[in-house]
């Protein structure tokens, strides 16, 4: 404990223990090694005090590299994560649940696709902006732009309650990063809820006051139904190749990667 204790409070701040989270928990996202730090940090005072640190050494929160859980909290998730077919709803659900966007990746079958389209979603077709912008010619980029800050609207305000804003893919890797700007569909939507918050939604004037108020009643209970989730028929490989710079805050993505075996064929 002395050891970590590089300031010499007599307590464990999170940069002091985030290695000794990180060893059993390899390629852990940031944000579920904060979310393991506030089930140590039992108290919730930001600061790990020396019997909470025994508890974690000695009882476990996470077992083992495979986030089996010990005496407290739920297991931590670890994306990517690869999953079968029938598990994709619940998957996607988990995600939402964790405060994070989805990239569900299909290795090249289409019924997730499919799956989608018959989800309560708001859909945004990458797909048909690509041909309409650059190969039909009958939008504009920037009329896109508005269409697409349209959709995340209604996404966030559809009769008073959120739904899902569906972005597919397909086989393009559409850049986002360059259609993305401040006043229009802005690139911090594909953040975490800890980023991406009802105050910043009503701050870019993405909902009114009369909204901002209903989702913030009964513990933001309508405002966890927004996620953004993308889809994509590219693999882990190709999605890490194509996608990293084209999707902001990749890193932040809830990575699901359907195992094509899982689908019968």
């Amino acid at each position: 404990f002395k050891a970590l204790d590089a300031n010499a409070d007599g307590a464990l701040e999170f940069s002091e223990l985030h290695d000794l989270l990180q060893k059993g928990n390899a390629g852990m996202a940031e944000d579920d090694l904060k979310l393991l730090f506030s089930k140590v940090n039992k108290s919730g005072s930001g600061k790990v005090a020396f019997d909470e640190f025994v508890d974690f050494v000695f009882d476990g929160v996470v077992d083992s590299a495979s986030g089996a859980s010990g005496g407290a909290g739920k297991a931590a998730v670890v994306y990517p994560k690869t999953i079968a077919f029938k598990e994709l709803a619940a998957g996607v659900k988990e995600a939402s649940e964790l405060g994070r966007n989805v990239l569900i990746l299909s290795s090249g079958l289409d019924e997730v696709e499919r799956f989608m389209q018959y989800q309560q979603n708001i859909p945004l077709d990458c797909k048909q902006i690509i041909n309409e912008v650059y190969v039909t010619k009958a939008k504009s980029k920037d009329e896109w732009r508005e269409e697409a800050k349209r959709k995340l609207m209604s996404a966030m305000n559809s009769m008073g309650f959120c739904k899902p804003l569906y972005c597919r893919l397909a086989n393009s890797a559409f850049d986002f990063v360059d259609f993305c700007t401040d006043d229009g569909f802005p690139a911090d939507v594909f953040c975490s809820k800890e980023v991406w918050t009802i105050d910043k939604a009503f701050e870019l004037k993405l909902i009114d006051e009369n909204q901002k108020f209903e989702l913030s009643v009964e513990d933001d209970k309508k405002w966890k139904d927004f996620q953004v989730i993308v889809t994509s028929t590219f693999d882990l490989d190709k999605a890490n190749e194509f996608l990293l710079d084209k999707i902001p805050h990749y890193d932040d993505l809830a990575i699901l990667v359907v195992d094509p075996d899982s689908i019968e064929k």
